[in-house]
């Protein structure tokens, strides 16, 4: 997984002007009611940016999509699939979360496709890429 912030931060979707849809997320229900809500774009940049900040730089974050979908509208896409991520921490082994994921994408402005809705769904025995995200956010 590419360790960029800025980067990242340019697959959602911000809103007007670029989009015409603001970005929303969907905890899995194992967290749903201790998760931040509304979760907006920058709240997604803050986690990542602080993961990207507290894991060893030379130590890459792996990221892992099997089993995906993909469905193309006339103003949108879907995606879904399952996922793994293996966080690296300092003096211990790397954390894994694991579960499934929903994409639904449009394009902005300049055709790049951007997220304006995703959904995540805890795998029984994991956790979820919703836990990640709070464990990184403050």
């Amino acid at each position: 997984m590419d360790k960029n912030s800025n980067d990242y931060k340019k697959n959602f979707s911000s809103g007007l002007p670029l989009v015409n849809r603001n970005f929303y997320f969907l905890p899995s229900t194992n967290v749903v009611n201790a998760f931040p809500n509304p979760w907006h774009v920058n709240d997604e940049f803050q986690y990542f940016n602080n993961m990207v900040i507290r894991v060893p730089n030379a130590i890459p974050i792996q990221l892992n999509f099997i089993n995906e979908e993909y469905d193309l509208q006339a103003d949108s896409a879907i995606y879904a699939a399952e996922y793994s991520i293996s966080v690296p921490v300092q003096n211990s082994p790397p954390v894994l979360y694991s579960g499934n994921v929903r994409f639904i994408m449009t394009t902005d402005i300049n055709s790049a496709w951007v997220i304006y809705y995703w959904e995540d769904v805890a795998k029984q025995g994991f956790k979820s890429w919703s836990e990640l995200k709070i464990e990184f956010y403050l």
